[in-house]
């Protein structure tokens, strides 16, 4: 009622310190659902993700040149490559988890985690719902989790150096 147009959220860690997917997030998805207000995830949410900064003290992620003006001092080529890992988790918890199917109108954006590992993930997705899991899975999910991901989730490329017309 205020006029929030967005939250964004931490992908890095549990959301109130629970699975996405738990029942007691179902007043919190509702809600933003009810409001249409779209829940992010956003570069430099992905903190505590990872339990040890050691999988990027290596020579080679050691900050120094920056190659390009989008990208801050301080970001090395490790955790820019892994930064969309705890969004890929945050949205499995909830494609999986039935979120999208309890909240057919919640939307959720991906901003500034890149494109490129999206269509792979949802393939992933959909190969474990479908062919592994099935069973386990259809009291929670009525659609392939491709069809939630498409309906219910945007996301923003890196702009100038990410290869669009490869993903399309």
């Amino acid at each position: 009622k205020a006029g929030i147009r967005a939250i964004n959220l931490p992908a890095g860690t549990p959301p109130g310190g629970v699975s996405p997917a738990s029942p007691a997030l179902e007043p919190f998805w509702g809600l933003l659902e009810a409001n249409n207000v779209p829940m992010l995830l956003h570069v430099g949410g992905e903190l505590g993700f990872q339990k040890s900064s050691a999988w990027a003290d290596a020579p080679a992620f050691r900050p120094g040149r920056v190659d390009s003006v989008e990208i801050e001092r301080g970001i090395e080529p490790f955790s820019f490559a892994v930064m969309h890992l705890p969004a890929s988790n945050y949205l499995t918890a909830m494609t999986l988890g039935g979120v999208f199917e309890t909240f057919p109108k919640l939307r959720c954006g991906l901003i500034e985690l890149g494109a490129s590992w999206f269509g792979s993930f949802a393939e992933g997705l959909d190969m474990w719902a479908g062919e592994v899991f099935s069973k386990r899975l259809s009291p929670f999910l009525k659609l392939r989790p491709s069809e939630y991901l498409n309906r219910n989730v945007r996301i923003s490329p890196f702009n100038y150096f990410e290869k669009i017309d490869l993903h399309i």
